[in-house]
């Protein structure tokens, strides 16, 4: 049985909502629908989509991630940021061939039990993958029930129950697909669409015009700015560049990046070191803005062309590496673009 929301829902979501989406192609594909609503995760569609079908490209099947190298998973996400759901996504699928015999969980409880899918995401999965009754919040979600019917997003016990009890029997993939689609094209953050939305006529915020006070944002904490000092070697005569691999934890967990340092002085001394027994000349690039969740990070590159470096071509935590290597490791996006400025383009790889 449907309530008169789910029913509004779902038709509208045939005639207006998403059906070419790669992740909805038939047979509906549940590791495709897992990886699409983990790149989804607080990144647009339209941003998404590129990565989907490169990744998928390399990735056709969990066991093919499963035995993936972590630089080969975290390349294919360089620049879609959020780094930790790639490194959930790759551990999810080891557990998946270890513990489940390569099959996915087809319930909420056993996604649950998966590294990075929450209550959430796992319920988004159940109903995109398997057509089931599950309810979800995702951003969209929350964004229309707390207006429908004129609750803060703060309240999660009320707002999940609004979610389970609109959650029809039937056709749980057409409803799920249609609230995230109505979130995104309709109701919107910004601006909503009000008079062409299918449940605008029983939504509380609607109806009160009270529209711009849901969801009640959160106070937003502002980002601590960070000043970061790069030492970048470059080796011109065999097209190399020296970066080293971050570690596990903090800001670009895993990535590979330049060496860092606490001011422009250790920088540079680093510059000279590497750059024995010729003194290289050091040149100050203009400090490069890069905004994270909660950091702005400033970045002061000091960057010099020395002639020692091969290009070895290994990936070890740290080394010369050669520019035909670049495409196939995970680069953070500034990073990425000073390379790409240095010495030529540097596109993402696949892998191999």
């Amino acid at each position: 049985m449907k309530s008169g929301f789910a029913a509004a829902i779902i038709e509208w979501q045939a005639q207006h909502g998403r059906h070419d989406l790669p992740w909805q192609r038939e047979p509906v594909d549940p590791y495709c629908v897992w990886l699409s609503e983990m790149m989804l995760q607080q990144t647009q569609v339209v941003i998404v989509i590129p990565y989907f079908e490169r990744f998928i490209a390399c990735f056709p099947t969990i066991q093919k991630l499963a035995t993936a190298q972590p630089d080969q998973v975290m390349a294919l996400w360089s620049g879609l940021g959020y780094y930790r759901r790639a490194q959930y996504l790759h551990a999810a699928a080891k557990l998946i061939i270890d513990d489940y015999g390569g099959t996915m969980p087809d319930h909420v409880d056993g996604l649950m039990r998966l590294p990075g899918i929450g209550r959430s995401t796992a319920g988004a999965i159940v109903s995109l993958a398997w057509n089931r009754p599950a309810p979800m919040l995702d951003s969209n979600a929350k964004r229309v029930l707390c207006r429908h019917q004129a609750v803060s997003e703060d309240s999660g016990k009320i707002l999940w129950q609004t979610a389970q009890d609109h959650v029809p029997c039937h056709d749980a993939r057409a409803y799920t697909q249609g609230l995230m689609d109505l979130g995104s094209m309709i109701c919107g953050a910004r601006a909503p669409l009000c008079p062409n939305c299918p449940v605008g006529a029983t939504c509380k915020a609607w109806n009160s015009n009270s529209i711009g006070d849901y969801p009640k944002r959160k106070s937003l904490r502002a980002r601590k700015l960070v000043e970061v000092f790069w030492g970048v070697a470059v080796n011109s005569a065999h097209s190399c560049i020296w970066l080293q691999k971050r570690p596990l934890h903090g800001i670009w967990a895993g990535l590979w990046s330049f060496p860092d340092f606490s001011n422009e002085k250790e920088s540079k001394r680093w510059l000279y070191e590497i750059g024995s027994p010729h003194r290289p000349v050091v040149q100050s690039y203009p400090a490069k803005d890069h905004k994270l969740t909660h950091r702005h990070l400033r970045i002061y590159p000091a960057v010099a062309k020395v002639n020692s470096g091969t290009g070895v071509g290994a990936f070890a935590d740290e080394g010369w590496i050669h520019v035909a290597d670049l495409a196939n490791l995970a680069l953070p996006a500034p990073v990425r673009v000073l390379c790409d400025e240095l010495l030529g383009s540097v596109n993402t790889g696949c892998c191999g």
